[in-house]
């Protein structure tokens, strides 16, 4: 009679290197970021509604195929600063992302998006957000 594998994991391996192993394993959800800290991944988010950012937010993918849609940035002051967000437009209608916030995005009150598969990637820098 054959062993599961998380039985057989569990004979195999000592108490030790198992702990290791999981604590790797469990690393595998970070990135190096072009600073060389590491990040945890933040989460996916899709939308076909207005959408206020949240500061676990990290890339939103946006559908505006029945209207408009407007993603709102967090108040610029309240994120850390280098913090980032990516907002996509998913669909291929006429219908336009608009980003907002309450700091100027690379010197325009407003962002828009037009195009299926444009996104943008915004960065705050404490006091404005910039187009990277």
């Amino acid at each position: 009679m054959r062993l599961p594998r998380q039985a057989v994991f569990r004979e195999a391996v000592p108490a030790q290197l198992r702990s290791i192993l999981q604590w790797l394993w469990e690393d595998l959800v970070k990135v190096v970021n072009s600073n060389d800290r590491m990040k945890t991944v933040g989460p996916l988010v899709d939308t076909a509604s207005d959408y206020g950012l949240k500061s676990e937010d990290e890339m939103l993918l946006v559908d505006a195929f029945a209207a408009d849609v407007t993603v709102t940035l967090p108040q610029v002051a309240s994120v850390p600063r280098g913090k980032m967000y990516s907002v996509k437009k998913i669909d291929s209608s006429a219908h336009v992302v608009h980003i907002t916030g309450d700091a100027d995005i690379d010197g325009s009150a407003s962002l828009g998006i037009t195009s299926q598969y444009v996104s943008y990637t915004l960065q705050s820098d404490g006091s404005k957000w910039w187009i990277k």
